[in-house]
């Protein structure tokens, strides 16, 4: 790693309410991935309530690195 700077960009994409399933794949990338080698972009896809609210507070405790939210899919 060159000057502290992720090696990759983990990008994953979530669509309506499905915060379990969101929950699930982020916690999969937390267990295998060292998190000092990569930044996490998420985009949410017309999410539910309960994905909005897992995700937004997830990226305020800068567990997301970019959060990219699209009310209408």
């Amino acid at each position: 790693m060159a000057g502290g700077a992720p090696v990759v960009s983990i990008c994953v994409l979530t669509f309506g309410e499905h915060a379990g399933l969101a929950q699930r794949v982020l916690d999969s990338i937390e267990k295998h991935c060292p998190r000092r080698e990569y930044e996490l972009i998420v985009g949410a896809n017309a999410p539910g309530k309960k994905t909005a609210d897992l995700l937004r507070s997830l990226h305020k405790d800068r567990q997301i690195d970019h959060l990219i939210e699209a009310p209408v899919n």
